[in-house]
């Protein structure tokens, strides 16, 4: 019997794609200044067609034979560690195609959501683990830079002209370095008094005694191994061994995994 052919599977952030596509096709007018501005949105068929042709553009690009898209569900897990987690996107407004445009997709497209996982999560677990073929090629793509935590392959349509490889020591490096530095768009602060640049320091400066280094960074600042690790495990993106589809439970990150 002939082998299957090894498939290359997109596995698609559409919480991003979803929110440019309705972006877009939106208009925002303030009539007065410091008012919210009123929303009015152009063609839903023109906003269908758009999302289209960026999954069709991705596929040719990457010479795709499948996609899956991922959008975040509901009850998102962080929030359970750190209750600050995203808390200043509350009052951004979002939208108002971004539901009909998500809605679209799933209807449409190969869609997993998840409760308590966000896009980010399934990107990684999928990528990582045997719920799609182990054989076949998956490629993150997504322009967050979050996902060049997850080893493996990864395209960002904004900067990239064709997938690169992210390796396990190189996404390691990258969520040690969120740790550190934080991410205030996502709501966590990382370590007081550290930018990239003293980040990276620390990091070169104790190669394979990386979680050590960063407690000691923490302690350095009146905080604690367990403050670390709070920002570690919301900064971390969902691997394979992170999320149980069985049982529906996610194992924060822990030093060691």
């Amino acid at each position: 019997m002939a082998s299957r052919k090894q498939k290359t599977i997109g596995l698609i952030d559409a919480d991003i794609l979803a929110y440019e596509v309705a972006s877009v096709n939106e208009t925002r007018i303030a009539w007065e200044p410091d008012t919210k501005p009123e929303q009015y949105t152009k063609s839903l068929d023109g906003a269908h067609a758009q999302a289209d042709y960026q999954v069709a553009r991705l596929r040719n690009i990457l010479n795709l034979d499948e996609v899956v898209i991922c959008l975040s569900g509901a009850n998102n897990f962080r929030k359970k560690i750190l209750t600050t987690y995203k808390f200043n996107r509350k009052e951004v407004m979002r939208p108002l195609l971004l539901n009909p445009i998500k809605a679209y997709l799933t209807d449409n497209y190969p869609t997993l959501i998840q409760d308590d996982l966000e896009a980010d999560d399934l990107l990684g677990i999928l990528s990582t683990g045997d719920y799609l073929p182990t054989k076949d090629k998956k490629i993150v793509i997504s322009i967050d830079k979050d996902l060049t935590q997850i080893p493996g392959w990864y395209f960002n349509p904004d900067k990239d002209t064709k997938a690169r490889e992210i390796t396990k020591a190189d996404g390691n490096y990258f969520h040690y370095l969120q740790t550190l530095t934080g991410d205030w768009t996502d709501g966590y602060k990382g370590c007081p008094g550290i930018g990239p640049k003293k980040a990276e320091k620390l990091l070169a400066e104790n190669k394979g005694k990386e979680w050590e280094a960063i407690v000691l960074a923490y302690e350095s600042k009146g905080l604690t191994e367990a403050d670390a690790l709070v920002q570690a495990q919301v900064a971390r993106i969902c691997q394979a061994n992170n999320y149980n589809f069985k049982t529906k439970e996610v194992t924060p990150w822990q030093p060691g995994d």
